[in-house]
């Protein structure tokens, strides 16, 4: 404020008429005033002093400053007139606030909101494809391409370049999408550039966050309901405390629990970034210094910016390391592996304490020559299992009626199981349902850790995933493990790629297998439109890509029918018979497939190996002989039941040490010893006479089968939830037949009919 005086010759009269004026002139008759106490004016301008005192009204917040102003013009004006100068000069004042040190905190709705649906929108993302994982894994997809060869780092960086493109997508629209708003926040270059790296780094550091996370589900329908929304609670709740407490309460503590939380939650890192970005456009209008901000403000560290950079670095190896460290404790192996890209951590085996009782001499010599084959350390069969055991420990189950028991119960799956494979050679491994066929083959392709014992494959220990081992196997699963998303062909394609065939052999190699197992009409469907049959087929054409060294079939057949059957059958034959690289191992519950197929057989109870040989030697040794098979002609229920009688007597007769195998309505078997035939003719002379004499409708006579022989055995196999209470304290089996016809009871004695067999217990 200014104000302009006139000056004479009378200074003293001047200086009253200026104020006189001043006052006069209204500028603040109401809220200043002055009284002047002693005024000394002489010739001297410098000379010229006063006392004086102010009065001003405390309601004009600027009222001293003015009335200061106004009599300091007023002595400037009378010692100017001393001087004789008539130029026009005041003195200007100008009033500001001190600096507000302690700044006004606020909080901003609007922003937290915005900041919160941006987050949200990428936290979703990476909980949805974490799903995949999961369904891959429960799907044994993953054990399927790891057994087919494909090494972990093209495993999981596959999916983690397909994810990251999937993810990248929605978030650069994202971020043209709030870049073409042309926010205040974003308008300077080092926000526009912060925010592109903060929503980027984020991308790939919390794809393998929720690749690590998946391992905590067995199921994907589980995980589609709770992954996307653990992940985004993860990243949503402690941007809540971190903006309030920076808005509300104090930035330093909210300062302190962003670093925590970007260190530890990587689902976070977007929220907090986008915050303290936001934050340096919003401090700056508040301080009236919007021009004034740096394209190197936003990279400071005191901009609480920069770590929202650095941890998603962090993170993505850390969250690999550990993914890696997880996929091998999974399968058993051994953690010190996830170092190395090799095999290279010596894995002994752990000695199995289990000494085998009361062993058939057939096991125990091939136990014997499996010793002496590792002993001597040259010519390694294709495959070797050597003591072998898998057990599995739980809880003792209680119910609503009884407190659970904090016992355990140990049950063994596989016992002391050892056998080699040698080349050209088909290892037939059977047994029924629970005997622990599929349990082998599962630590054989390291899907389960074995409790003891070791395999080997070509003199590769396999004791976790990165064994060299797997780049020389074939897996056909007992279940399907297919991708449903990808078609037949593809599927096929894929893993002869992961196999290694030449890009020209290819199509070839695919069309010989789909147009053999008639699979051309389905070759373009999806997995998930496929038969069970079909899926059984392409499975099978999986695990023979690549001519692998050892072949693992469990129950390849199933499904298929008669005409694909047949060329299953004559694709093992030829590539495995009298082959001098190649083995397999085939696992069945159709005894003709193994008859037709297998140079060696096995057949598994409870667990354990109860017998090994030739089909001819088991059938042989364990075979007592010979069958008849009589079915006699019905006239009603009576006559069948004499009609038993007198036919027990007329083979009594021919056959004095023959025994009653099975008896089922008009149907009765007859086990005959060796010492009984001595003569095949005079036998079926005397048959064909009976025909007549006993209403024989027909008969059969021959040497016992390999089913007969795996029933007898197959007998032994307990359920685990049999009692001996049941069945007037008889153990009940379960056989594991392919399909039954009718189970009745006679005479206190199970009679079961299979195709034609009979089986009692």
């Amino acid at each position: 404020m200014s104000a302009m005086f006139e000056t004479d010759s009378n200074l003293t009269t001047d200086y009253f008429t200026n104020m006189f004026k001043l006052l006069e002139s209204g500028v603040s008759p109401h809220y200043i005033g002055a009284q002047i106490n002693q005024l000394n004016i002489s010739g001297n301008p410098a000379a010229v002093t006063s006392a004086f005192k102010i009065f001003y009204n405390d309601s004009a917040v600027s009222s001293i400053p003015v009335m200061m102003n106004l009599y300091s013009n007023v002595l400037l004006s009378t010692a100017r007139g001393i001087m004789g100068k008539t130029d026009n000069q005041s003195i200007e004042v100008s009033s500001y606030p001190w600096p507000d040190f302690d700044k006004k905190k606020l909080y901003d709705g609007g922003q937290f909101a915005s900041i919160l649906l941006i987050g949200m929108a990428f936290v979703f993302i990476p909980g949805g494809l974490a799903i995949d994982i999961v369904k891959l894994r429960q799907h044994k997809v993953r054990s399927q391409v790891r057994v087919s060869g494909l090494p972990f780092y093209l495993y999981w960086g596959g999916l983690l370049a397909v994810h990251a493109i999937k993810f990248f997508i929605p978030a650069i629209l994202t971020i043209i999408f709030a870049l073409a708003l042309q926010a205040e926040t974003l308008k300077t270059a080092g926000a526009m550039v912060s925010f592109i790296l903060v929503c980027l780094l984020f991308v790939p550091a919390n794809i393998l966050f929720t690749y690590v996370l998946s391992f905590i589900f067995t199921n994907w329908e589980t995980a589609s309901s709770l992954m996307p929304m653990l992940i985004t609670m993860a990243g949503y709740f402690p941007y809540i405390p971190v903006s309030v407490i920076d808005m509300v309460v104090d930035p330093q503590i909210s300062t302190i629990l962003h670093y925590v939380f970007c260190v530890l939650d990587p689902p976070y890192l977007i929220f907090g970034g986008l915050y303290y970005i936001d934050k340096i456009y919003r401090t700056a209008i508040q301080d009236g210094a919007v021009g004034d901000v740096t394209f190197g403000d936003y990279f400071a560290m005191s901009s609480n910016i920069p770590i929202c950079f650095i941890m998603p670095v962090i993170h993505a190896f850390f969250a690999f390391f550990l993914l890696r460290v997880l996929d091998i404790k999974s399968t058993g192996g051994d953690v010190r592996e996830a170092c190395y890209h090799g095999n290279r951590v010596a894995n002994r085996p752990m000695e199995n304490l289990d000494v085998p009782e009361d062993e058939d001499e057939d096991v125990s010599a091939e136990r014997s020559r499996v010793r002496e084959l590792l002993r001597q350390g040259h010519q390694i069969p294709v495959s070797v299992v050597e003591n072998l055991r898998r057990q599995f420990t739980k809880g003792a189950k209680g119910n609503c009626l009884k407190k659970k028991s904090k016992e355990e119960t140990t049950k063994v799956a596989v016992r002391n199981q050892t056998f080699a494979v040698e080349v050209g050679e088909v290892f037939g491994l059977l047994g029924p349902n629970g005997a622990g066929k599929t349990t082998t083959l599962n630590m054989m392709t390291a899907d389960v850790a074995p409790t003891a014992g070791e395999v080997l494959v070509s003199g590769y220990n396999i004791r976790s995933e990165i064994s060299e081992a797997f780049q020389m196997m074939g897996y056909c699963a007992q279940h399907d493990a297919l991708i449903e998303s990808i078609t037949l062909k593809e599927h096929l394609e894929f893993y002869a790629r992961v196999r290694g065939i030449p890009a020209g052999k290819m199509d070839e190699i695919v069309d010989f297998f789909i147009n053999n197992l008639k699979l051309k009409e389905h070759e373009k469907k999806p997995v998930e439109k496929l038969s069970g049959g079909t899926k059984r087929k392409l499975s099978y054409c999986i695990s023979m890509l690549g001519r692998p060294r050892i072949v693992l079939l469990d129950e390849p057949s199933t499904g298929m029918d008669p005409q694909s059957k047949r060329f299953l059958w004559d694709t093992i034959s030829n590539s495995f018979e009298n082959s001098t690289e190649r083995g397999a191992i085939l696992t069945t519950h159709y005894m003709e497939e193994a008859d037709a197929l297998c140079s060696k057989i096995a057949i598994m109870v409870n667990g354990k190996m109860e017998c090994i040989g030739s089909s001819q030697h088991l059938k042989t040794k364990y075979g007592s002989g010979y069958l008849l098979e009589i079915k006699l002609q019905t006239h009603g229920d009576a006559d069948v039941s004499q009609g038993i009688e007198r036919l027990h007597g007329y083979i009594q007769t021919l056959f004095p040490m023959a025994t009653i195998a099975e008896q089922f309505s008009e149907r009765v078997q007859y086990k005959v010893p060796k010492s009984e035939v001595q003569s095949l003719a005079k036998i079926f002379d005397a048959l064909e006479k009976g025909k007549t004499d006993y209403d024989i409708a027909e008969y059969s006579f021959s040497q016992s089968t390999l089913e007969q022989v795996f029933l007898e055995f197959a007998k032994h196999q307990l359920d685990e939830n049999a009692s001996n209470d049941m069945k007037g304290n008889h153990l009940v089996p379960k056989l594991g037949l392919t399909s039954i016809n009718s189970i009745t009871e006679k005479n206190g004695v199970l009679v079961i009919a299979k195709k034609g067999t009979f089986g009692q217990i």
